[in-house]
């Protein structure tokens, strides 16, 4: 859906804006979290639900502790994915007890909350040709998510709904061209943070 160009492009505005902002993933960009992503991510390996909700939650501990630093220094932090995605990827889609996955959700972020959280909604078949589209152009192939069967996404997309529903967490509709979603974005950030005009 986009999530990295927005990113980017949010991190380029703040800046420019004097609001010192860096983007961080997930999984992957560290040397650790580098090691855990193909564990995670690649389909030969046949790991359960629970075996990837405390792998995710391992790298998304160790991503924490790398930034923390710069926020306490006052840099704002984007993150492509938090623990919305965790519970709708490990809770809802498959099956995982949600009190361990709130558990390991708090223990990885170590208790901080994000100021605002934004839900990139999609058609799921339009968002796996964009997907498809991407690593072709890069030379990736698919991780075991987007191999996923079409209904997983289907059940994804109606997680993160309901999720974001549950949390009053606003969402775009990001089916549309990027400077679309990008302009919606960027009225939310000035909307519920202190960013300057």
């Amino acid at each position: 859906v986009g999530k990295s160009t927005q990113l980017q492009r949010l991190a380029k505005w703040m800046n420019d804006h004097d609001w010192p902002a860096v983007v961080w993933k997930e999984l992957g960009g560290i040397e650790a979290t580098d090691i855990l992503r193909p564990l995670i991510l690649d389909p030969m390996f046949q790991l359960s639900g629970v075996a990837q909700t405390l792998l995710i939650a391992s790298a998304r501990r160790i991503t924490y502790e790398k930034f923390l630093p710069q926020l306490d220094n006052g840099q704002s932090i984007l993150l492509d994915r938090g623990t919305t995605s965790a519970l709708v990827y490990q809770h809802y889609a498959q099956g995982v007890d949600r009190e361990l996955v709130d558990m390991c959700c708090r223990h990885a972020t170590c208790g901080r909350m994000p100021d605002l959280e934004i839900v990139l909604d999609c058609d799921p078949q339009l968002a796996l040709v964009r997907r498809l589209s991407r690593n072709a152009a890069a030379g990736q192939v698919a991780d075991r998510f987007e191999e996923a069967d079409p209904r997983f996404h289907a059940v994804l997309r109606a997680a993160f709904l309901k999720v974001a529903q549950e949390r009053n967490l606003p969402v775009l509709d990001a089916s549309r061209g990027s400077d679309e979603v990008f302009a919606d974005l960027i009225r939310l950030v000035r909307e519920r943070t202190a960013i300057p005009d």
